[in-house]
């Protein structure tokens, strides 16, 4: 069994290429697997680059740490899978030089899509198997860097040679009966395991600024990018981690940089190729293009583009024509403007839409601290954050579907009770939830409750208040 540690300062003396914050691996006999050591510390410090594995970044880039983690347990989970011989019986005990291309592709991926290499099933027998995008691929794709990395190196010899399809049919077949005679029969009075599922911030127990006191927020927001980049999040009711990848200009050349990616938020058949960015609905590569100039001038009320989010949902949003032609009004004015100042010709443009100062595309992190710098020079008691803009997305397109339908009804909003409101909203709520890409309704219910005392409360404390002061005596 593989085991990863984290080195202190006591570690460091001892150890050539070791960091404090960097994680490295020892075999079961408390042996360091020293190259794939090697690999992890370059490889967190950035000097790997996972495009060109033969040519080491000189600009070096730390991985965040959430990163470094998922490298490290994902390369001392294979590892371990190598040294466990009841994982592939006719194979024997693989020390970590031994292992080749075919057995990550073959063996050890099939046993992590049928759940075979999982805590649960070595506990109690029962399969569970991993997600495929967000846990094994990653898994997968990083141990395969590593060990292409080292044959490079030449630290491991013959990494991708392959036996005859005999032979890994045989490995694999072997590998799943061994796997079967651990495995339980199924118990139908065993209770289902429910996915984990995150406990998220319920919206209605969140609190919203009032209009005046957003439109103040908004005019201490950065003028030039930063501002018309929320406002486009906001009016499209987008994850701030969701703008960079969807806000691609049609008309342009671009490759996707998939390591840079985030990858909630990559799609699995998108490739580093080059293409030209066209608006198509239809066309999975074009996930993220914004409408053309023709579309976003023409007499449509609403103009539809496909989205990806996050876990890699695709769906499909709507925006306003005001919003599709501000997009171009700020590609046509202070993006030009920018990439002038930065001397970036038209062809070595980035394809995002919306530009740092110094001609980069703006990313999340960039606009995050953008709301930070806002909310330090705000006074008001509610402070605005990335997701409460989505907050106050759904609460106005809720609000004004319920003053529409009372409208048509002949109602005022002062004539509607709770129940009404709610059995108006609950229509235009089920299309929200689709537009915001929710996978269960109640998460969007909660912006129900949450508009409701937005908008009622304020109200009914204005007639308390009147009360106390003797006018409605």
């Amino acid at each position: 069994m593989a085991f990863l540690h984290w080195p202190t300062s006591a570690h460091i003396p001892l150890m050539n290429n070791m960091r404090e914050g960097y994680p490295f691996i020892s075999d079961v006999t408390g042996n360091l697997t020293s190259p794939v050591n090697w690999y992890i510390y370059d490889r967190c410090r950035g000097k790997i680059d996972p495009e060109n594995l033969a040519k080491p970044r000189t600009k070096l880039k730390e991985l965040s740490h959430n990163t470094v983690k998922k490298v490290g347990y994902s390369i001392c989970n294979a590892l371990t899978w190598g040294e466990t011989e009841e994982a592939h019986p006719n194979l024997g005990v693989l020390l970590w030089h031994q292992i080749k291309e075919w057995h990550v592709t073959e063996i050890y991926q099939d046993a992590l899509t049928r759940g075979y290499w999982t805590q649960q099933f070595w506990q109690d027998g029962h399969e569970a198997p991993l997600h495929p995008q967000e846990t094994i691929y990653f898994r997968i794709n990083e141990v395969l860097l590593c060990y292409r990395w080292m044959a490079l190196e030449g630290l491991v010899d013959r990494f991708e040679q392959h036996p005859t399809s005999r032979d890994i049919i045989l490995a694999t077949h072997d590998a799943n009966l061994s796997y079967s005679s651990r495995a339980e029969e199924p118990d139908t009075d065993r209770p289902k395991k429910q996915n984990f599922r995150r406990t998220r911030t319920i919206p209605g127990n969140g609190v919203l600024p009032p209009m005046d006191g957003l439109i103040d927020w908004l005019e201490r927001v950065s003028a030039e990018s930063h501002r018309p980049a929320l406002l486009h999040t906001l009016e499209i009711g987008l994850r701030i981690s969701e703008t960079e990848e969807n806000t691609l200009l049609p008309g342009v050349m671009h490759a996707r940089k998939l390591s840079h990616i985030r990858r909630s938020v990559s799609h699995r058949k998108w490739t580093s190729q080059t293409r030209l960015l066209k608006y198509n609905l239809s066309d999975d590569a074009m996930i993220g293009v914004l409408p053309d100039r023709r579309v976003s001038f023409s007499d449509a009320d609403v103009i539809s583009m496909r989205v990806i989010g996050k876990g890699a949902k695709v769906r499909l949003v709507h925006m306003a024509r005001k919003t599709a032609q501000a997009a171009w009004h700020y590609a046509d004015s202070t993006r030009i403007h920018i990439l002038n100042r930065n001397n970036i010709s038209p062809l070595d443009a980035p394809a995002q839409l919306f530009l740092n100062r110094d001609g980069h595309p703006l990313t999340a992190a960039a606009m995050i601290r953008g709301i930070s710098r806002a909310n330090e020079n705000s006074t008001d008691a509610v402070k605005i954050t990335a997701h409460v803009l989505r907050h106050l997305f759904a609460c106005f397109y809720l609000k004004n579907a319920i003053e529409g339908q009372a409208a048509r009804e002949g109602l005022t909003m002062d004539q509607l009770s709770y129940e009404q409101i709610e059995k108006i909203a609950e229509a235009p709520a089920r299309t929200l939830q689709l537009h915001l890409g929710h996978t269960y309704f109640e998460d969007t219910a909660g912006y129900i409750k949450l508009v409701i005392e937005w908008w009622l409360t304020p109200k009914y404390f204005t007639m308390w208040n009147n009360y106390l002061d003797g006018q409605n005596a």
